[in-house]
């Protein structure tokens, strides 16, 4: 990545940030809908925009102990793109802090965890 802005948020004790340009916008948690039978990591869905929506516990890719939501907890609304072109998926986070421009030498590579998201 070279520099630019980015999203940050926190996951238990790590801090994390995807690229602004990722993420379509910051929610309040809401409700969702279970999925019968879905893996653990799939919270539910929820409605946005005339959109279903699959909201993922980010904890549990990070190899994390999920916490119980606060009132800083957030959803955040990702466009990412894949070979079919771009989708919606949403992300369950402790907290979202700041948008933030970083140095291209700042930035860490994805954890294979989280790109699993995108495969």
């Amino acid at each position: 990545m070279t520099s630019g802005l980015v999203v940050t948020f926190g996951m238990g004790d790590t801090l994390l940030a995807f690229p602004v340009t990722l993420v379509d916008r910051v929610l309040p948690l809401r409700p969702v809908v279970p999925v019968p039978d879905a893996p653990a990591h799939i919270l539910g869905t929820f409605r946005h925009g005339g959109e279903e929506v699959v909201l993922l516990n980010l904890a549990l890719f990070l190899g994390q102990e999920p916490r119980a939501p606060t009132p800083l907890t957030r959803v955040l609304l990702l466009t990412p793109e894949a070979d079919s072109g771009p989708y919606r998926m949403a992300v369950r986070v402790d907290c979202v802090l700041e948008v933030t421009l970083v140095a291209a030498e700042q930035v860490s590579p994805l954890p294979e965890e989280l790109r699993q998201l995108w495969a």
